[in-house]
């Protein structure tokens, strides 16, 4: 028994790209734009040619790539940064560990198997523990045909600049 393979028709993929572009259109209008417009009324705007920003021209400015940047300036120097938005880097860590935690749990479940549900004396949670710790201590293996230095550069690079710019604040 032969399977005949769902032939490309050109109409259903351009409805299909129309309604997606719809879709983000409808979307990015009423509740992208409405949000910029928020977090720019309670935001701190900078001072530029001895005149205050306001917000109806700062949202034209997000428009503008050579004005961003007193935009983002502002933005970073910001009490809606520092006590929102920094502390937020964080705390994902802290909501992976707990997804992952919640998700092993329900999967031992469902597949009705001893797994973190039943494993240790604290609900599974040094098995997150050791998981955590077998992937620091895992063998880094790196492509015969790779750039060595490069390839232990860029992640090292890569938390630097992370560093860096969180030092910078």
């Amino acid at each position: 028994m032969s399977v005949i393979a769902p032939k490309f028709r050109l109409g259903y993929f351009l409805k299909g790209i129309f309604d997606n572009a719809f879709w983000i259109l409808t979307i990015v209008t009423l509740a992208g734009i409405p949000a910029i417009q928020i977090v720019l009324f309670y935001m701190d705007l900078p001072v530029i040619d001895g005149e205050l920003l306001t917000a109806f021209l700062a949202f034209t400015w997000l428009f503008n790539p050579t004005m961003q940047i007193p935009l983002i300036k502002s933005l970073l120097y910001s009490d809606l940064f520092r006590i929102v938005v920094f502390p937020g880097f964080g705390f994902a860590a802290l909501i992976a560990a707990g997804t992952i935690f919640v998700e092993r749990k329900m999967l031992a479940k469902l597949q009705l198997r001893v797994g973190p549900f039943y494993c240790g004396k604290i609900e599974g949670l040094l098995q997150l523990a050791g998981d955590g710790l077998k992937l620091i201590s895992k063998e880094i293996i790196i492509p015969a045909k790779a750039d060595k230095p490069l390839f232990w550069a860029a992640p090292v690079l890569f938390v630097g600049t992370a560093a860096a710019f969180i030092i910078s604040l």
